[in-house]
């Protein structure tokens, strides 16, 4: 959304009693409309619901106060203040409260409290994804003393940690049920139930699990409670679905449980992917700060990738299927390099290529089709590298899931590395001789 100039008002408007906005009764108020009003600019959050004109005056009054060297805020609800942070050029409320109801905002200016009438969205038009107040400034001195690195940080409460970018507390003293971690999480932390909505974030999260040696289940905000195979959180946002998040074996994935499995958890059982179960079981849960939602939980729309033909766009590469061929391992690297812009068989490192992959697949209807990608064991049994010499990604959530345990699982039997369509898309070691598609890389 572009910059708005809004006009200063005559008066201390945060004094008023003017409909839809609530004065602070706390502290004594200073008045800041004869400052000057520069460029702001609300964040993307806004953009969804109309803003009404009082919300327009304490926008203004809140932006003046913003450049006017603001160090902290807090918001007050029922009987608790909400203290917020300034983060480069941007004013984070931390509680999500703070956004759904008429309340208060007070900021530091100069060493004075300053009231300032809160800004009001509805909240029914406002994502879950989006339940903060955040107030952007114009780049005209910046809070943080011109340095707004710490804006790539998350803002960790006390209790919280920094796991993928987002701060979240994993609760393993007492296990819980679905619907108690929910209530537990925003009684006790002012938080939610966490959300996965990247493979990015899993990945970070399971990682986390298991260097800290957790060894139990967790709950996350995922149900089809009421809405049979449509996977959402609590709140109705879209829960990913398919690889590499949920578990799967060779011909079957969860979820499978039906209308008696109902909410997912993170289960040990299965190397910690993601299945169904039973609602009222009791695990233990994470919980997701509140006041990461707005920089974390919205999509990030990434530069364009521009691909020869023959190559599709996909996790920041060039990926080319060569569905016309099926050969041994031995002869795929070169069935790559023929191609008019030479390739290679594809390193699928990054988990967010491994996604992109799968969904691509699955979208052109290619569901049965069998993939080599460049990576072996051949020669060093165990110790599995790409052609490069660099190091294949072990374990969830990269390797599917098998009779008698994870992937790979065939010894000095099966020394190569393909996704196979039947497995859904995840690592499996096959043996050399099977004809599979090659699934190349451009050569960069």
């Amino acid at each position: 959304m572009g910059q708005q100039m809004f006009p200063p008002e005559s008066g201390d408007s945060s004094d008023g009693e003017e409909e839809g906005l609530a004065a602070s009764p706390r502290h004594r108020h200073q008045n800041i409309a004869s400052a000057p009003i520069l460029p702001f600019t609300h964040a993307d959050v806004a953009s969804s619901a109309e803003v009404s004109q009082n919300s327009q005056i304490a926008i203004q009054n809140l932006s003046t106060a913003v450049t006017h060297s603001m160090t902290e805020a807090t918001c007050h609800l029922e009987d608790k203040n909400w203290r917020g942070i300034a983060l480069g050029n941007r004013l984070l409320l931390g509680h999500p409260a703070c956004r759904r109801h008429k309340i208060s905002i007070d900021a530091v200016v100069n060493g004075i409290t300053v009231g300032i009438p809160g800004v009001i969205l509805p909240y029914e038009d406002v994502n879950r994804t989006e339940d903060m107040v955040v107030i952007e400034r114009d780049v005209l001195g910046d809070i943080n003393g011109g340095d707004t690195s710490v804006m790539e940080k998350a803002f960790c409460e006390e209790g919280f940690e920094e796991v993928g970018e987002k701060c979240l507390k994993f609760e393993t003293e007492f296990r819980l049920t679905f619907a108690e971690t929910h209530e537990f999480c925003r009684e006790q932390h002012g938080a939610y139930l966490a959300l996965i909505d990247s493979a990015r974030h899993f990945k970070a999260i399971i990682d986390h699990i298991i260097s800290n040696e957790m060894k139990e289940s967790f709950w996350i905000d995922g149900t089809d409670r009421g809405h049979e195979g449509q996977w959402t959180s609590k709140e109705g946002q879209d829960f990913p679905m398919g690889t590499p998040f949920w578990a799967g074996f060779l011909d079957y994935q969860e979820p499978n449980g039906g209308t008696k499995e109902n909410c997912a958890h993170i289960n040990n059982g299965q190397s910690f992917y993601i299945s169904d179960l039973d609602c009222n079981s009791a695990f233990w849960f994470i919980c997701e700060q509140a006041n990461n939602y707005d920089k974390y939980h919205k999509n990030e729309s990434a530069s364009e990738l521009l691909c020869p033909l023959h190559y599709n766009a996909l996790g920041g590469k060039c990926i080319a299927f060569l569905n016309e061929y099926a050969v041994p391992w031995s002869e795929a690297n070169l069935r790559c390099g023929d191609l008019e812009q030479p390739g290679e068989l594809a390193i699928v490192d990054d988990i967010e290529l491994l996604r992109a992959i799968s969904v691509h697949l699955n979208e052109e209807w290619l569901e049965d089709h069998d993939y080599w990608l460049g990576g072996y064991d051949e020669g060093h049994e165990g110790l599995w590298t790409w052609t490069d010499g660099s190091g294949v990604p072990m374990g969830t959530p990269f390797w599917g899931l098998g009779s008698e345990g994870q992937e790979p699982d065939g010894e000095s039997t099966e020394n190569y590395l393909a996704i196979v369509g039947h497995g859904h898309f995840y690592f499996r070691d096959m043996a050399g001789s099977a004809n599979l598609h090659p699934l190349c890389q451009l050569i960069e």
